[in-house]
Order: structure tokens, then C-alpha cells, then sequence
């Protein structure tokens, strides 16, 4: 596996690649410095992955979803399970509107679709197609 060392706020940790590797952000598309990038999840080798936004753009969508937890009321359930779970802002991240409230199931399927209606439909006809009585 190969890995590097870099300081961080809980230390020295390890983390996945080479210190010298470059990555382009998903979200602005510039090439950075893995310096440029926060660490987040760590594998079972105590490894830490880099995010795939920079640190520019990550810290400009957080301030943002940090807005709009203090301008929008939060419901009491997900907007669109009606379960009472812990809520998080959901919003488009091209326009970067606020769309609503939803639990993390939730706001995570939409994501897995790319929060796209055809994809939705899509996945809507493939279970009216395969229900099982």
C-alpha cells in the first residue's frame, strides 16, 4: 500500500498515495496539491482517503449548507420518507438552492441517481416492472 505522512489537527496520520501526487478537484476542475485537499475517511490500515473537492471548494459548500441550516426551518421529519430521523440540508449543487430536509438514506439514494428525475423514473419503472407478490 502505498501511503505518506502529513501533519494534521489529530496529528501525524497516514494517508492513501504519494506526497508528491496532484489531484484536480470535482468540483472548480484545477489540479492542486494533495496539501490543497482535506483528509476524511481512514480504511481498516488507519489510512486516511483525500476528499475529491479541494479544501477551496469544500469550505465554500460548507459555509453555505451552515447558511442555510440557520435560514430554513427544519421539519420534524424527512420530506420525503416522513420518518423522524436526523435531518440534513439538501440542495442543488449546481445552482446551490435549498431544496428542503432529508434524512441521510434519503439524501444519500438521491445522490446515487446524480439527483436525476430520468434516473428516478428509471429506477421507478424497474420496480413496477420486477414487483414480486
Amino acid at each position: 500500500m502505498n501511503y505518506f505522512t502529513r501533519e494534521s489537527r489529530r496529528g501525524i496520520i497516514k494517508v492513501l498515495g504519494k506526497k508528491t501526487d496532484k489531484k484536480i478537484c470535482k468540483v472548480c476542475k484545477k489540479n492542486f496539491s494533495q496539501k490543497n485537499y482535506h483528509v476524511c475517511q481512514t480504511n481498516n490500515f488507519n489510512v486516511h482517503r483525500l476528499r475529491h473537492t479541494c479544501k477551496f471548494c469544500y469550505n465554500e459548500d460548507r459555509n453555505r449548507r451552515r447558511h442555510m441550516k440557520l435560514r430554513f426551518p427544519k421539519p420534524k421529519e424527512c420530506q420525503i420518507c416522513r420518518e423522524e430521523k436526523i435531518l440534513y440540508v439538501d440542495h442543488c449543487h449546481d445552482t446551490h438552492q435549498h431544496r428542503g430536509w432529508l434524512c441521510q438514506s434519503c439524501n444519500a439514494a438521491l445522490g446515487h441517481f446524480k439527483d436525476s428525475i430520468e434516473g428516478l423514473n428509471e429506477a421507478v419503472k424497474y420496480l413496477e416492472r420486477n414487483e414480486v407478490e
